[in-house]
This record gives C-alpha cells, structure tokens and sequence, in this order.
C-alpha cells in the first residue's frame, strides 16, 4: 500500500499545493493508495487503473479543484475529479473520501468500470458555490459505457445553483451489473435528481429521498427511468413529495421491472399526498398508469424486459431532458 504522503509521492494534503502528480503517481505506481487526512487540491482529473483502489478516512479526506485549474474551469465541458478507464473487467475501487466539487467546471465521478469494481462511501460535496458562477448545469456522478459495479452508500444533499438539465447522478447506456446499496438523493432545483436511461441490469437497494423537507428548496419528482428494462428497486422512504399532478417516480417506455415496498413520510408543509402520485408510467402505446400517494404498495411489476430502441446521445456528460 502507498501513502500518498510519504515519500516519494510526498503529497501535502494543505489544501493549497497541487498534490495532482503525487496522487496520480502513486496510483500509476500500486495498485492500494491511502489518502490520509488532508485536504488535497488537484489541477486535473484523477485517473484510475484497472485494478486501484484509492481509500481515505472519511470525512477527513477531501479532494478539490484549484480554483484557478485550466481543465475544471469551463462549465461548459466540465471535467470528472475522478475517471475510471471504460473497462468491463476493471476492478476499480474508491472508498472512504470526499470529492468537493464546488466549482462550475467540475463535476465528482466519471464511471465506466465494469461489475467487479466498487464505490463505498464517497461523498460529494458541491456547497457553498462560488458568488457569481454559472448554475451547474451537468450532472455530479456519470455511469455510461461499460460503468457498473457495487455502490454503498449514494448520498447526494445539494443545494446550490442548479438548472433543470442537472442531475445528481445520470446513469445511461449501461448493461454491466450495476447496484446501489441506498441511494439517497435529497433537495435540488432541477426537473430530476437521478436519471436513468437506456439502462439494463440494475439493482436499487433502498432509496431514501427528500425534496422540500428539511430546508430542500422545492417539491419535484427525485427519479426518471426512461426506455430501460431489467431493473429493480427495493425500498423508497424519506419525505419526498412531488408537485401537484406529478410523481416521485416518472417510468418511461420500459419493461421488465420491479418496484417493492414503497412507503414515505408525511410532510405537512409540503404538498397535500392526495394531490400527487407515487408512481407514474407511461408505457409505449401511450398509456398511462399512476399509483395514488396515499396508498403504499408492496409490489409493482411489469413484466417483458424489451424496452424501446435508446436515442442519439447529445455530446458531453449533460443532463438528458424531462422525458416529459
């Protein structure tokens, strides 16, 4: 195992100096990196290999952009603090750290390593944003290509500039085994906080989200699925609400899935439950199936598993649109 502080790497981890070439080198050099307590200041992105795994203490181990870095200055082709290579037999690993990409240029994870890797309590951190700077208007975590994988502990609480084509994470175009062991999206200003698009073989155990409840700037649906299949997700709680008329969950032309166990807690600020809906599908000869918030279910499932041919990909890691 390398410690990135001690020689030759020899990272300061002072929160000014550019520790980007110690941290990338030890991770070209060994397979385990260990972040100790820092707080670690990059100028580009961080490259895993097939087989690293870079690991911290928490909280107490924190990445982020310079502020004045070429490559996470351009909000409008922002670059990943941490990339995988797109590999299906890749064995990647992050653990135990923070990335706080706070910055309109910067986004937290780009991930394309296959079903053997592993992302385990990495949070995001994008607050405060800088006075001034765009809104983000890209998501914080991609999943694409050959992205899948084992992810514990999916915490997304932001509350910062955003505009609607943002999301939290942007899963799409991906058939590796993919399974977040509790996703927890909270609080945002876009149309969605997580979507799913042309994906297959993905597994959500437990979700617990919230909109306007604690201090979240509005009500508004947490997840869209959209022409995928072969998925399923155990568990929703937290006091999410949508608006009136809307669904927490808007499903699109996909088949082939399982919802289990949805439930919620009342928010009385929020909107009335009654007015609003848990589910929402729309399926592809244009019906329309909604499940009343007021009424929990144990099981929802739609049997095929052939969904609707994916659509041309607009360029770069931006948000897919409302799917509406």
């Amino acid at each position: 195992m390398a410690n990135v502080k001690d020689p030759p790497y020899s990272a300061r981890g002072d929160g000014v100096t550019d520790d980007t070439d110690a941290i990338q080198r030890a991770l070209d050099e060994n397979r385990d990196v260990f972040l100790p307590k820092g707080h670690y200041r990059i100028s580009h992105p961080l490259r895993l290999g097939r087989e690293n795994r870079l690991f911290g203490l928490g909280v107490h181990s924190k990445i982020e952009p310079l502020p004045d870095a070429p490559a996470f200055s351009d909000p409008r082709n922002p670059s990943p603090m941490l990339e995988t290579p797109d590999d299906a037999t890749a064995r990647c690993v992050a653990a135990f750290f923070q990335l706080w990409c706070r910055w309109p240029g910067a986004y937290a994870i780009h991930w394309r390593a296959g079903r053997d890797s592993m992302v385990r309590t990495v949070r995001t951190k994008s607050w405060p944003w800088p006075d001034g700077a765009a809104p983000a208007d890209h998501p914080i975590i991609v999943i694409e290509g050959h992205g899948g994988g084992r992810w514990y502990n999916t915490l997304m609480h932001q509350k910062f500039p955003q505009t609607l084509r943002h999301r939290h994470v942007l899963v799409r175009g991906t058939r590796e085994p993919l399974a977040f062991y509790m996703l927890n999206p909270e609080h945002s200003r876009a149309d969605y906080m997580v979507e799913f698009v042309d994906v297959r073989r993905v597994r959500v155990y437990g979700v617990k989200s919230e909109t306007l409840g604690a201090n979240g700037p509005r009500d508004l649906t947490p997840v869209l699925i959209r022409r995928s299949a072969q998925f399923a997700i155990y568990g929703h709680g937290g006091n999410a609400s949508a608006p009136v008329g809307e669904p927490l969950y808007r499903i699109v032309e996909s088949a082939g899935f399982v919802l289990a166990n949805f439930s919620y807690q009342f928010f009385p600020p929020a909107v009335p439950p009654e007015k609003w809906y848990m589910v929402e599908e729309r399926l592809p000869d244009g019906a329309v199936v909604r499940t009343p918030a007021t009424e929990f279910f144990a099981l929802y499932k739609r049997g095929g598993g052939r969904a609707a041919a994916p659509a041309k990909r607009r360029p770069g890691h931006r948000g897919t649109g409302s799917g509406r």
